[in-house]
């Protein structure tokens, strides 16, 4: 009985030149990290200008299933995706895998340090938000009134905020000494901070990279602040290295840019609006009570 040429096709597909059924070609042991590559290229869209790297292959918390991670990088900026890959190769499904028995943001939150970051709001609020900014970013100015004032405000027993620095050296010339005076602000003068913070995102527009010490130590002494130690501070390796280690702290968890939000342990990117947030706040506190 004589085969469809169909049928031949597919078979002449599915087993190498020259073996026969009884011997098939062994499967690969684990997927090929430049065919993923180049699906995943043409399935984005992405441009020869994005640069793609596979991360080497590893076990999922899924029978059957590797994951992977795919950091993309073009001019300086990087970001990265988990992918879940079938162990034959054959499947793919974007993000990683969730267990329902489990908390879903327990492990961002465990690799969130709290304990030398300026706080506002109750400190046995049941809902945190851990804010990454940067304090020459017009998002950041944007959503900090959100922040200190509308959610403070309609939250005030259920939320307690903290900031974190990710000054974005490249773009902004002077976001890293202002995060350097805001670290030497909070050490020396605790809650005095949220003083410099509402003061620093209400002037950004007149900063520059020539003026800002100035104007901000004149703004300390306005405030009562002994403005000749702190800009002493200001210069200390070790200000910048509280900063830049709020920076890693930041890119661990996957933060690229300003403001990104943990609620939580919850990301939540960008300028958000009051409603946006309340909305997820309350998610939270709703979850809180069983409800």
């Amino acid at each position: 009985m004589r085969l469809t040429s169909a049928v031949a096709l597919a078979i002449g597909l599915l087993l190498p030149a020259g073996c026969s059924a009884q011997q098939p070609k062994p499967a690969p042991t684990e997927p090929d990290p430049a065919r993923l590559e180049r699906y995943l290229r043409r399935y984005f869209g992405w441009p020869d200008s994005v640069r793609a790297t596979v991360r080497p292959f590893r076990p999922s918390k899924i029978q059957g299933m590797l994951e992977t991670t795919v950091e993309l990088s073009r001019d300086g900026e990087k970001q990265e995706s988990v992918f879940l890959v079938s162990s034959d190769g054959q499947y793919l499904v974007q993000g990683p895998p969730l267990a329902l028995n489990e908390d879903p943001f327990a492990a961002t939150r465990s690799k969130i340090d709290l304990k030398e970051a300026p706080a506002r709001g109750s400190p046995l609020a049941p809902v945190t938000i851990v804010e990454y900014s940067d304090w020459q970013c017009g998002f950041c100015r944007a959503l900090a009134p959100v922040l200190t004032k509308q959610i403070l405000l309609h939250f005030a027993n259920d939320v307690r905020l903290y900031y974190k620095d990710f000054p974005l050296s490249e773009m902004h010339a002077w976001a890293m000494p202002a995060a350097q005076l805001g670290r030497c602000i909070y050490k020396r003068y605790g809650d005095a901070f949220w003083d410099y913070h509402d003061w620093v995102f209400a002037s950004q527009p007149e900063l520059r990279p020539d003026n800002f010490k100035d104007k901000a130590l004149a703004f300390a002494r306005s405030k009562g602040m002994d403005a000749v130690p702190l800009g002493s501070c200001m210069s200390l390796a070790e200000s910048r290295t509280e900063v830049e280690r709020q920076i890693a702290e930041g890119q661990s968890l996957g933060v690229t840019g300003t403001p990104t939000m943990f609620i939580n342990g919850r990301r939540v990117v960008g300028a958000q609006s009051f409603p946006q947030l309340r909305q997820i706040i309350q998610a939270e506190l709703d979850h809180a009570r069983g409800k």
